[in-house]
């Protein structure tokens, strides 16, 4: 009976979990649709986001990262086409094969991202209580293995929501998280406004990553856009 009981509240929190992300899903593609008919009210750029008055598209100089390197940005959809955003333009300017994005709330690029976390040599950056200073992959590199990064995109509190997504994941039990230390220093910090003092842009946080594992060419590309 205590075997079959377990079994079915097993059962239920499944169900549950399926639920929840239905309703995630259902949610989210709701929400897009609008943010897009929204920007194309506004005449912004589908690319860019910018205003297409403004539009920024032809000014990206492209960059390219170290051969050992590559970036998945996991999005909030809150950030969709946002012109502060910042996270969106990385895989706009470094080619396809090395970096690309993933919106929260969407299945298919859930499992996508599952894909990704799930193979060895990828990173999540992100400062949780058990991240090791980005430094410490140094050696990693040294080694000739390849580093991926999972560069979490959105405000402090939905970047929050984006890391339980991936914590509560049954089928993700190694995520390894990785941080940049404090005394790094951020070398541009205007791209958008700051809510907290050791809080930095999505491209400003990359950069500097890439900056301290030694690719300062993808860094200033990245910078230079």
């Amino acid at each position: 009976l205590d075997a079959f009981m377990c079994a079915r509240r097993k059962d239920i929190r499944a169900q549950s979990v399926e639920y929840r992300n239905q309703t995630i899903f259902e949610n989210t593609a709701r929400f897009i649709i609008g943010r897009i008919s929204r920007g194309v009210r506004e005449r912004r750029c589908m690319k860019c986001w910018m205003r297409s008055c403004v539009c920024i598209c032809d000014r990206f100089q492209g960059a390219k990262l170290g051969s050992q390197f590559s970036i998945t940005v996991f999005m909030h959809p809150g950030e969709l086409m946002l012109a502060s955003n910042t996270g969106h333009l990385i895989p706009l300017v470094l080619p396809k094969s090395t970096a690309e994005s993933v919106v929260f709330g969407i299945e298919s690029e859930h499992q996508k991202l599952r894909k990704r976390l799930s193979k060895p040599g990828t990173y999540v950056l992100y400062p949780t209580t058990d991240a090791i200073p980005v430094p410490h992959l140094a050696n990693n590199l040294a080694r000739g293995e390849d580093v991926h990064l999972v560069v979490i995109d959105g405000t402090w509190k939905t970047a929050k929501k984006l890391i339980r997504t991936i914590q509560r994941d049954p089928t993700l039990p190694n995520v390894r998280y990785i941080a940049i230390p404090e005394a790094s220093g951020i070398k541009f910090d205007k791209l958008r406004k700051r809510t907290r003092e050791d809080g930095c842009s999505t491209i400003e946080a990359v950069a500097s990553a890439l900056d301290i594992l030694g690719d300062t060419k993808g860094a200033e590309g990245l910078r230079r856009g």
